[in-house]
């Protein structure tokens, strides 16, 4: 059984739900702190808070399921200037943050990991005149941004697994995850092969988890601007592909009684 919801008010409810999210994880470490620092797991609030985390990622599964539409690139993705806003800002909030580990210490993959931020950066430059412009960029630039989430996430399990903060780990490496599947599916898109249920799935996923990482002790600058990418270049489902149903208008007569 499919549950329908206009895709505008999916979008709306899924940031309102990561601004509540985010609300509660900067009361949890206003109240619920330990001497230590660390956050109290049985709190109240922690239990409202994954409470929430399960509903949304649930609701998701289930109010994507009925969104279709084309595949074809220039189907789905018109010029748009928020795209392009967005795309400038993921870049920005990348660059910062690679600026900002060159300080720390150095190792192959530390090295790795920044020389593919640098190229994400470029990518999502690329990205954004394309989105702009409404033109097809190649798939290889959004592939870069993949890979780098990829190798970002596994350069940062070493800092996640050495504090005991289990909460700032699940949703950071889960961010982490769904905005490397995002990047993979707006790739897709870029070879006409793209699925609509999945991209918005895991593009308003990243939102919800940005917001709530935002609240953490550091890469809140990575998680803002990745956020607003993943919020602001969802396909366009206003397009009907007429192309897949050449008959389309003459059935819209029929059923009109015209013929």
């Amino acid at each position: 059984m499919k549950i329908s919801i206009k895709p505008v008010l999916l979008k709306y409810f899924v940031l309102a739900a990561g601004g509540i999210g985010l609300v509660l994880r900067a009361l949890l470490y206003a109240l619920a702190t330990d001497e230590q620092g660390l956050l109290s797991r049985n709190h109240p609030l922690s239990i409202l808070l994954v409470a929430l985390t399960v509903v949304v990622l649930a609701g998701l599964f289930l109010l994507t399921r009925s969104i279709t539409g084309p595949e074809r690139f220039h189907d789905c993705f018109h010029p748009s200037i928020p795209g392009g806003i967005g795309c400038l800002l993921a870049a920005a909030g990348i660059l910062l943050t690679t600026i900002s580990e060159m300080a720390g210490p150095t190792d192959s993959v530390g090295l790795i990991v920044r020389i593919f931020g640098f190229l994400s950066v470029a990518a999502l430059l690329v990205a954004a005149l394309s989105r702009l412009m409404g033109s097809q960029a190649s798939f290889l630039f959004y592939v870069a941004v993949c890979l780098y989430f990829c190798l970002r996430m596994v350069s940062q399990y070493r800092s996640w697994s050495s504090t005991p903060q289990l909460q700032d780990y699940c949703f950071q490496l889960l961010g982490c995850v769904s905005l490397m599947i995002t990047a993979y599916h707006h790739a897709a898109f870029n070879v006409d092969m793209g699925r609509h249920r999945s991209l918005w799935f895991f593009s308003l996923m990243s939102v919800f988890l940005c917001c709530l990482s935002l609240a953490g002790p550091e890469n809140q600058l990575f998680y803002l601007g990745t956020g607003i990418w993943a919020f602001t270049n969802l396909t366009s489902l206003a397009a009907r592909h007429r192309r897949q149903r050449p008959n389309l208008q003459l059935e819209e007569e029929r059923d009109s009684g015209e013929v």
